[in-house]
């Protein structure tokens, strides 16, 4: 069982210093990847539906908060009871 309180998830990533350094092989510009996180405390894995528009089963995404250069830290309150914790990073 999980205990009851907060889940802190940190995310270190280089792809903002790839994408700034390296030119697109495709072309076009495209968009810089901004992280958050799809949080679910439920015991099945986060899925999609995409009717009527993109929807998850973990709720609306988390905004990490930039700690460093390539560093994001979020803090999530846990569900009274969770037993399962299923995190994802997404492409806002």
């Amino acid at each position: 069982m999980i205990s009851s309180g907060i889940l802190t998830c940190n995310i270190a990533s280089s792809a903002s210093a790839i994408q700034a350094s390296q030119p697109n092989p495709f072309g076009g510009g495209g968009t810089p990847f901004t992280a958050a996180l799809l949080v679910s405390f439920e015991a099945d894995p986060i899925s999609f539906t995409y009717e009527g528009g993109i929807a998850s089963t973990a709720g609306d995404p988390v905004a990490p908060t930039k700690t460093g250069t390539t560093a994001h830290s979020a803090t999530v309150d846990v569900s009274a009871g969770a037993t399962d914790a299923h995190v994802m990073v997404v492409n806002r």
